[in-house]
């Protein structure tokens, strides 16, 4: 939850920033630090930083997020994380200088989505119901844990940046120290990342960036955070609040203390290379296939060097990441989400990136590059004389997009009077073999991408999408 701040912007800006770090690191699948599932994470923020909002109330951010958690059944631990201001007649500071949240109704919230207790909690001494609370403001006040009877299984354990008679220390819009170390401390030797105090020139050696044994302990991260801030002199110290918490309650995620890298091997036709990529925090598959597709760019050079240099979106949805079980193309499998990509990794298997094939378009798109002589422009100029081909026209990405219907691919009868057309035809009827009993999608899209303002001659691909989706 991040708060607003309608006289200050870069303070606005700073507290979207501490909320949207945050969420990378909890939400984290590589390296795993606290192993949140993305859709089970609610985001309070101002849309505009600095322009006054509204957060409470019908259809507002907060009731919203507070609705959507209430939905998760059996919610065992809940994460509050804040940043922004908080004053103590009033409140944490929402959307504008009139609109605050006080504790009380902040207690009340959180209570209603850990509802259902369970006083003879199978999982002792862990709490069957436990609230972890980070408030990253000035006079960070103490949550309350109600006793619902002397045995309560409900525990709370809190971390806040300072005392409820002191102010923190933030930096505008580059968020706050409190913040900065938090992600720090829990991704830093992960990342192979500098200590940031040594950046700052602060200091030369950093000996207090290591967090010792398999888990992080609230009280570990707490120390972890007050070393590195002893070095801007602040006059507030972090505090921790406790309230019916074992030691096990205070363990809230993972102590990775190396770096390593994901190792692929990339294939291109009969070429194969082994490479890999250092560790970073991915929380999809998006900001993966980003990555290998400037790696894959990179290692393997795919295409003619004298076409416009490849984007990163135009090869980056026509990759895949496989398995194989056996020698055979048929032998392989698609990994089509992070958790099974990491657990092929943590299982140790090869994992093969490569063009989608033809026949596995059902995956996703799929794209070729001609061979040495052959052109592009011959089939274009097909595609526009024929009646069953349908010009889109150029899309955001500046691709020119064919359309055909499925069901006319086996009317299709390509003039071979020339290799590129020869190449095409050939192509229309893998496809027509490979969707000869789709029922699902009804249009297959041919897409000449556009790169850098220019349109490649070597480059081609395929996708199939349904008819509701084309119109």
């Amino acid at each position: 939850m991040a708060g607003n701040d309608t006289k200050n912007r870069k303070a606005a800006k700073g507290f979207v920033k501490d909320i949207t770090d945050v969420h990378e690191v909890i939400t984290s699948k590589f390296p795993l630090v606290m192993g949140v599932r993305k859709e089970h994470v609610a985001i309070v923020r101002p849309e505009k930083p600095g322009n006054a909002e509204k957060f409470k109330g019908k259809n507002g951010q907060l009731d919203e997020a507070f609705k959507m958690l209430k939905e998760i059944n059996n919610t065992q631990t809940l994460l509050i994380y804040f940043s922004g201001h908080y004053y103590g007649g009033k409140g944490f500071q929402l959307g504008s200088d009139e609109e605050f949240l006080s504790l009380e109704e902040l207690q009340t919230k959180v209570l209603s989505c850990l509802s259902g207790v369970d006083y003879k909690s199978p999982t002792f001494p862990l709490s069957s119901k436990r609230l972890i609370v980070f408030l990253d403001c000035c006079s960070a006040p103490g949550m309350k844990v109600p006793r619902f009877e002397e045995k309560s299984c409900l525990s709370l354990v809190q971390l806040n940046a300072c005392r409820p008679n002191q102010e923190a220390y933030g930096d505008a819009e580059n968020g706050s120290k409190f913040t900065l170390f938090f992600k720090q401390g829990l991704t830093g030797r992960a990342l192979g990342k500098q200590c940031y105090n040594i950046m700052e020139g602060k200091i030369k050696q950093c000996q207090e960036c290591e967090l010792s044994g398999d888990l992080v302990t609230l009280q570990d991260l707490n120390k972890y955070i007050t070393r590195h801030l002893k070095p801007y002199e602040t006059s507030y110290q972090t505090v921790i609040y406790y309230d019916n918490a074992s030691d096990l309650d205070t363990k809230i995620g993972y102590a990775i203390q190396y770096s390593i890298g994901l190792r692929f091997t990339f294939k291109l036709g009969d070429d194969e290379k082994r490479n890999s990529i250092q560790q970073r925090m991915f929380t999809n598959m998006i900001s993966l296939r980003t990555i290998l597709s400037d790696k894959f760019i990179e290692v393997m050079q795919p295409g003619s060097s004298e076409e416009p240099p490849l984007e990163t979106e135009g090869v980056r949805d026509i990759l895949c990441i496989e398995i194989e079980h056996g020698p055979k193309y048929v032998h392989r499998d698609e990994l089509d989400s992070l958790e099974r990509v990491m657990g092929a990794w943590y299982a140790k298997r090869d994992l093969i990136v490569s063009l989608r094939r033809l026949s596995d378009i059902r995956n996703g798109k799929v794209g070729m590059f001609l061979p040495a002589g052959y052109s592009v422009k011959p089939i274009k100029e097909y595609l526009g004389q024929n009646e069953c081909f349908q010009e889109l026209g150029p899309n955001s990405e500046e691709d020119t997009v064919y359309s055909v219907k499925l069901e006319s691919l086996s009317e299709i009868a390509v003039q071979e009077d020339n290799p590129s057309l020869e190449k095409f035809g050939s192509i229309l009827v893998d496809l027509e073999d490979a969707l000869s009993k789709e029922k699902e999608y009804k249009m297959l899209h041919i897409i000449f991408p556009g790169a850098h303002g220019k349109q490649r001659n070597d480059f081609i691909c395929f996708q199939i999408v349904k008819q509701n989706e084309e119109d």
